[in-house]
């Protein structure tokens, strides 16, 4: 299938999700960092998620940044729940439709973006990923 706006060396197409705190969160937020992106379904990717919380001091340390998708149709308990066992820092956005999916055309998930600073999309990986 055609992924959209995924080649690298390309922009990326901003979106905009509602964090778990009820703010509305863009891509276009973390301009100017290094920003990983990573997209996971709650209940299925937790040990990467897990992983992620873990080594955030670390990517923030080293001056990026981290946005965490929750992907799921249910709405955010699963991810807040985790957000909070794993007492995640991190900005977590919850991806109720899987827009996400239809706009870069994934079908597996978990997923992972590495943005540059400039908004340019360095690397990607579709169907698993990990830190």
């Amino acid at each position: 299938s055609k992924r959209e706006n995924m080649e690298i060396g390309q922009r990326i197409a901003d979106f905009q999700l509602p964090s778990l705190e009820g703010e509305l969160v863009r891509l276009s937020d973390f301009r100017g960092k290094p920003t990983i992106v990573f997209m996971w379904l709650p209940g299925e990717a937790v040990g990467t998620a897990a992983g992620l919380a873990a080594n955030y001091p670390f990517i923030k340390a080293a001056g990026a940044e981290l946005l965490s998708v929750a992907i799921d149709f249910q709405g955010q308990d699963k991810a807040r729940l985790f957000h909070e066992l794993a007492k995640a820092t991190f900005t977590t956005v919850i991806d109720e439709s899987n827009s996400l999916g239809a706009a870069y055309g994934f079908r597996a998930i978990p997923n992972g973006l590495l943005i540059g600073a400039d908004g340019i999309l360095r690397f990607y990986r579709f169907g698993s990923f990990d830190i």
